[in-house]
């Protein structure tokens, strides 16, 4: 072979072998952003996974604001976490969370769900950060959205290491090819060939295959450099796939706790329902025995009233029918003498001033029958009617505590009316009735117990605003705090065992409230009485006749 020719084959070898160098560096640089890229993007939905299984228990529940502090602190240092940023839009794509530092807005790609798309995460990568955006369950089943950055500085360095390594090996194996071309021309083949039979390998995803390295030449780095990159990746996909399979057990856990949750919403709903139902039929029959309650009470205070006016009106009708009966013997008396013709002036006169005190008598105690009557005719008519209409407070209150003179005289107590005159009230006058005859019970069986005695105080007086303040006072033995905050609620009572039914302030509170449209309060001390004052409408509100 000679000079000339050789050379010329020597520059057609170098030509080859600059274009075969030239190909391996393109496949490795083809191969390595394809890899770069995969595995970028499998890093994305790998982070996507993980970020959607931490916040999803908090998201549903509205309470992602209470993991700022957590993930603030999570991406304070670049070097823990390839994490950047990490957004977190609603519905609307308004923030709910954002921590971390962006250079810039998020993609407009991304937003119009655009970039790769893998397994439901979409990516796009510019500069030095990989974007990444995929869907996020919130409160309500509303559908935000985390979006988030990766570093990608390391990958990057990563492939450009590799590559600058690997071209300064082709470089190096170029230049050692052209100096040791006849020793070296079959051996270089022969390595080439498997170098680009390796690079087809790797280009069809196959990186279990390694090269054989013989020698500490340039070629051999290289293969070493192709057999270390291939085990990464062969390393880096098997972790991809481990975190495929733990992503997929994942799933089948999620879904198993949905249907667990969903046959425990249905069975918690029926619960519900039937707890519902059962406790409308127990406010009926609540409703229903308050009624009845409220009725039998009522009945129970009229029959109070009727023994107390009964009792009283057996002294005047006794007084009259004592009176009668003498005035009937002294006209028999008197008849006889005119009979007799033995009757005197003296005797006339003695007979005639008998009748005018007997016919005084008589008169003053069926009067005095016939006012208790008329009080007792207008309250026993106006507790069991309940009917809406015109009267006169101090009125109502006499009438009232007239009904009671035989007990407050039986118990030796006073009682001192001090109630404005001209108070006229649109109301119902049964409820005012029940609600003293409640008060009055209440202060000769409590306040006044075992024969001790006192003073009972109604004070009435015009307040603003068409109100009248109605204090209904004693001097007696008072109550403990205990007492007072429960002295409202029904079937409470200090007399349990005793005849109390623990129903009369529960019931005065009620007529108060929703029968007069007023407000009550009660204020007491042991030792130093009670005192309820009331604030009552003088037109009370239109009540549902219907009832």
């Amino acid at each position: 072979m000679s000079l000339s020719l050789r050379a010329k084959f020597l520059l057609l070898s170098a030509v080859i072998q600059a274009l075969v160098v030239g190909l391996l560096i393109w496949n490795s640089i083809r191969l390595m952003n394809h890899a770069v890229g995969t595995n970028a993007e499998r890093v994305a939905q790998e982070y996507a996974v993980t970020l959607n299984l931490s916040l999803s228990p908090y998201a549903t529940r509205g309470r992602l604001p209470e993991l700022r502090g957590y993930l603030a602190e999570m991406l304070a240092d670049p070097d823990d976490s390839l994490l950047r940023y990490l957004l977190i839009l609603d519905e609307n794509e308004q923030p709910i969370i954002e921590v971390g530092k962006r250079d810039e807005p998020l993609p407009a790609l991304l937003k119009q769900g655009g970039g790769t798309s893998f397994k439901g995460v979409h990516t796009t990568i510019d500069d030095a950060t990989l974007h990444a955006r995929s869907p996020l369950l919130l409160q309500n089943n509303h559908i935000g959205s985390i979006n988030f950055g990766l570093a990608t500085e390391d990958l990057k360095h990563a492939r450009d290491k590799v590559m600058l390594q690997g071209g300064a090996i082709s470089l190096a194996g170029l230049a050692f090819g052209l100096l040791l071309f006849y020793a070296f021309t079959h051996g270089i083949g022969r390595r080439l060939h498997a170098l680009m039979g390796q690079s087809a390998q790797m280009e069809l995803g196959d990186y279990n295959k390694a090269l054989a390295v013989d020698g500490d030449d340039e070629i051999a780095a290289f293969a070493r450099a192709l057999n270390t990159m291939s085990a990464a990746l062969r390393e880096r996909i098997a972790q991809l796939e481990h975190s495929e399979l733990r992503l997929s057990e994942a799933k089948r856990d999620l879904k198993d706790l949905n249907i667990s949750l969903e046959s425990r919403v249905t069975e918690r709903s029926a619960a519900l329902e039937r707890a519902n139902a059962d406790l409308s039929a127990a406010l009926s029959t609540l409703q229903r025995t308050q009624v009845e309650l409220l009725a039998s009470e009522k009945m129970a205070s009229l029959g109070s009233l009727v023994a107390g006016i009964a009792h009283e009106l057996n002294t005047p009708i006794g007084n009259s029918l004592l009176a009668s009966t003498s005035l009937r013997d002294r006209v028999e008396d008197f008849e006889n003498h005119v009979a007799a013709g033995a009757l005197r002036r003296s005797e006339l006169i003695v007979h005639l001033e008998e009748v005018r005190i007997a016919s005084e008598l008589i008169s003053n105690s069926l009067h005095k029958a016939a006012e208790l009557i008329s009080s007792f005719k207008q309250i026993a008519v106006d507790q069991t009617n309940d009917q809406r209409r015109q009267f006169d407070l101090q009125e109502a209150v006499r009438d009232t505590i007239a009904t009671y003179t035989p007990r407050l005289r039986r118990a030796g107590c006073e009682v001192v009316l001090e109630v404005q005159e001209g108070l006229r009230f649109d109301s119902y006058p049964g409820g005012l009735y029940q609600v003293l005859n409640n008060l009055m019970n209440n202060a000769l069986n409590h306040a006044f117990e075992a024969g001790r005695s006192g003073t009972i105080t109604v004070h009435a007086e015009a307040a603003a605003d068409g109100m009248v303040a109605l204090t209904f006072s004693d001097n007696g033995a008072g109550m403990t705090d205990e007492v007072l905050r429960r002295v409202f609620d029904p079937f409470f009572t200090t007399r349990m065992g005793q005849g109390g039914t623990g129903l009369g302030m529960h019931i005065v509170y009620n007529i108060v409230n929703a029968v007069l449209g007023g407000r009550i309060t009660v204020s007491s001390a042991p030792g130093a009485g009670t005192a309820v004052r009331m604030l009552l409408p003088r037109s009370a509100p239109q009540r549902d006749t219907g009832r």
